[in-house]
């Protein structure tokens, strides 16, 4: 208290005239800050509003981690803390969420969120983080492989950061688990492992069917005012290009963006070759994303390697993507794991060729040039 008086230029006990101890000035600053999370409208999606409720309240903590340590040990019950915890409530109730299940969501998605955050801000990103990164990558890369298959074999996801990415789609499955949940049972019946789960009420479960119902259609009618510009890269492509490096590895093939039956999404098929090595993928573009104005790009390739990256179209139609370290593997370094990777397409205005340059970063903050590609359309 003390200090705090010096810092402000007032006497100590002035603090106390507005204060009665130090745990009622750190509720004061934990409740003021907790005003800065964005607050849902009130038609929101129940999903979609818990997504950038739990969103903005992870940006507010990676700006401001101290505050991780005091909302897992004050009570939080001024004024901003209350209206978070209605609005949470609020919206898991929408989502047909009975009493007990919408309490122990609240929590849930609290404890997910700052436990999350408390990770990434534990180490920092940064070259000391890319270089341990590194060498947790090369240690379970060369695990002997009857003793840890799972472990190699996910060697390199284990090395990412965890980011945006990998945050959104850690909420949507608790976010979903609860939608998904019928009625909990009571702690005796949780213990015998051999009981049937209680099934829903008949009305729960129609009003989750009736919310769900909604929620497709809005997605596809969303969809179906935005996707008209992604047919501007339908087509066969033949590719060329190379990976930036010495030497440099050249990537010679095809790829093939069809519009889905609908026309709501692209199916892009990937048949190139990266130096020597084959690589065939499958990408899904055009999901709407939940939190954004951006699209899902959801890939698969024939190693068994999957990963999402979002997607902007801009106003000149230029495609941005961006996404985890998954992305064309065959590409990547073998002795530095990468966190991230983006980039920008460029269609020519006859629609007859396309431009990509691709960057990589191994800690989210420091990006090198990638790869190098051209796309010429094919008859």
């Amino acid at each position: 208290m003390r200090r705090l008086a010096e810092s402000v230029g007032v006497m100590p006990n002035a603090l106390y005239s507005y204060f009665p101890d130090k745990n009622a000035i750190l509720d004061g600053v934990l409740d003021d800050l907790l005003g800065d999370v964005s607050r849902p409208g009130p038609q929101v999606n129940w999903r979609r509003g818990l997504v950038a409720l739990m969103s903005s309240y992870r940006s507010l903590l990676l700006t401001q981690p101290g505050l991780i340590a005091l909302t897992v040990s004050r009570p939080m019950l001024g004024p901003n803390a209350v209206r978070v915890r209605e609005d949470m409530l609020t919206l898991l109730r929408r989502g047909a969420l009975d009493d007990t299940d919408a309490v122990i969501g609240f929590f849930a998605l609290f404890a997910y969120t700052t436990g999350f955050v408390a990770f990434e801000t534990a180490r920092p990103p940064g070259q000391r983080d890319a270089k341990e990164r590194a060498q947790a990558y090369q240690l379970h890369a060369e695990l002997p492989d009857v003793d840890f298959p799972t472990t190699r074999a996910l060697a390199r996801r284990l090395s990412k950061r965890p980011g945006d990415l990998e945050f959104k789609r850690g909420l949507h499955a608790v976010i979903n688990g609860f939608a998904g949940t019928p009625k909990a049972l009571p702690p005796a019946a949780i213990e015998n492992r051999d009981c049937v789960r209680a099934s829903p009420p008949p009305e729960r479960e129609r009003e989750r069917e009736r919310e769900r119902e909604r929620e497709r259609s809005r997605d596809m009618t969303d969809s179906a005012l935005r996707n008209e510009r992604l047919g501007a890269i339908a087509g066969r492509w033949n590719t060329s290009g190379y990976v930036i490096g010495d030497p440099r590895l050249p990537v010679e093939g095809t790829d093939v963006y069809e519009v889905f039956s609908g026309g709501y999404f692209l199916i892009h098929h990937v048949d190139v070759t990266v130096g020597s090595q084959t690589v065939r993928a499958i990408e899904v573009i055009g999901e709407p994303d939940r939190v954004s104005d951006a699209y899902l790009a959801r890939s698969f390739d024939s190693e068994g390697n999957f990963d999402v990256m979002k997607l902007w179209i801009g106003d000149d139609g230029t495609f941005h993507f961006s996404g985890g370290g998954d992305i064309a593997p065959a590409a990547q370094p073998g002795d530095t794991p990468t966190a991230q990777v983006r980039s920008t397409l460029m269609v020519s205005q006859d629609r007859a060729s396309m431009k990509a340059f691709w960057e990589r970063s191994e800690d989210g903050i420091t990006w090198e040039p990638w790869m190098d590609i051209t796309f010429t359309r094919g008859e």
